[in-house]
């Protein structure tokens, strides 16, 4: 086997399989939260109040954290009371 040959799949095998544990996390526990709408439409009572709130405790006090850290796209939007997650957004 080739030098170069080496090289490439000692470079490319820890991408590859990066690769695939990132999509399994995207896949994964990313779609089980709602969306905001989604979060509204399955909460009415909250749609209906002038500011979106926890279902959980009625906390008005929304964490917006990004996931992958502050600059991440994903957002994951939770209660800043009792800690739970609420729903998932994207910024562009």
């Amino acid at each position: 086997m080739s030098t170069a040959m080496m090289l490439a799949i000692v470079i490319l095998l820890p991408l590859l399989l990066f690769g695939w544990q990132f999509r399994s996390v995207r896949a994964g526990w990313w779609h089980r939260f709602p969306t905001q709408a989604e979060y509204l439409t399955r909460y009415p009572d909250i749609a209906a109040s002038a500011r979106a709130h926890c279902v959980h405790c009625g906390s008005a006090e929304i964490l917006d954290t990004g996931v992958f850290g502050p600059t991440s796209t994903w957002r994951l939007h939770c209660c800043e009371r009792c800690k739970n997650p609420l729903w998932r957004s994207t910024s562009p």
